[in-house]
């Protein structure tokens, strides 16, 4: 307990001394937080490249907002929804984020007990970056960020019944590639 309160000292005054412009501070805040910001940018855009000029992006504008965190909530929290604005504007931007509310309607892939539990990580990423753009920013923004349906909606300008829709058929949709990931890899052996 007495380390997390010096870590939020620590924080705090990294934090005060950001919204003066301290460099040092900006160096030190960048340092504690860039790999995990990294993270979320990688999970939203397919390329690291991108990824990565996401995450300068971000810093940019962590830097240039910062004074306007009150210090109620987490300050991690506050900046990673910072980087995932950043990295759906740079989907936007690219013209890869499109959500089509009249694709069809996926079906339901059972997958067998224990094969979600016989992937790693790193290979039910790769499945997520597999989905189409619209299935994948939403499922990353409710299962993984943990955004509502009302939170996605607002962000991503549609309606929380498209939110819902596009959530259940990215579940779907990943139900179908770890069922055919678990077939291959069974076939290897």
């Amino acid at each position: 307990m007495a380390l997390n309160i010096i870590h939020n000292k620590k924080l705090d005054d990294i934090i005060k001394n950001c919204v003066t412009g301290n460099n040092e501070a900006q160096k030190q805040l960048y340092n504690l937080y860039s790999a995990q910001m990294l993270s979320v940018c990688l999970r939203f855009l397919k390329s690291r490249m991108d990824a990565e000029d996401a995450l300068h992006e971000g810093f940019i504008r962590v830097f240039k907002k910062i004074h306007t965190y009150s210090g109620k909530g987490s300050f991690e929290g506050w900046m990673r929804s910072l980087f995932v604005n950043v990295s759906l504007r740079m989907l936007e931007n690219q013209k890869k984020l499109r959500i089509n509310e009249e694709e069809p309607e996926a079906r339901q892939h059972a997958i067998p007990n224990g094969i979600i539990e016989q992937l790693h990580y790193e290979e039910l990423i790769q499945l997520v970056h597999e989905l189409p753009d619209g299935y994948r920013v939403i499922f990353i923004m409710y299962a993984i960020e943990g955004f509502s349906h009302k939170e996605i909606a607002e962000q991503l300008n549609i309606s929380e019944g498209t939110s819902k829709s596009q959530l259940s058929r990215a579940r779907d949709a990943l139900r179908l590639k770890v069922k055919h990931f678990c077939k291959e890899i069974s076939l290897s052996k």
